[in-house]
Formats: structure tokens, sequence, C-alpha cells
């Protein structure tokens, strides 16, 4: 998937999913929620996958 296909699926702009991707914008969690949903994946699945991590950096 495309920067431009992530955007149109989101209903966002471009930039904005540019600038997450370079890491200059931060994404909160309902924001999270839409691009797991747009990248086909099970959200509550990544959520629990990426709380695991944050845990494990600890």
């Amino acid at each position: 998937m495309t920067q431009r296909d992530l955007s149109q699926a989101l209903g966002r702009e471009h930039g904005m999913v540019a600038r997450i991707e370079l890491g200059e914008r931060r994404v909160d969690m309902i924001e999270a929620f839409d691009l797991f949903e747009a990248l086909g994946t099970v959200p509550e699945k990544e959520t629990a996958e990426l709380m695991t991590k944050f845990k494990d950096a600890k």
C-alpha cells in the first residue's frame, strides 16, 4: 500500500501519512485504530502486541 492509498483509505491528506512515516508526527490511539484497520490488520491484536513491546522495553 502506498502513502497515497493509505491517505485515501483514511480520508486524510497525503502529507499527514508522510509525516507519520518520517517520524515528524505522532499518532494517538484513535488514529492508530484507524491506521490498523486501513492496513487490514486487527486493531486489538496490534495494540496488545504494542503494549507487550512497551513493557519489555522497560
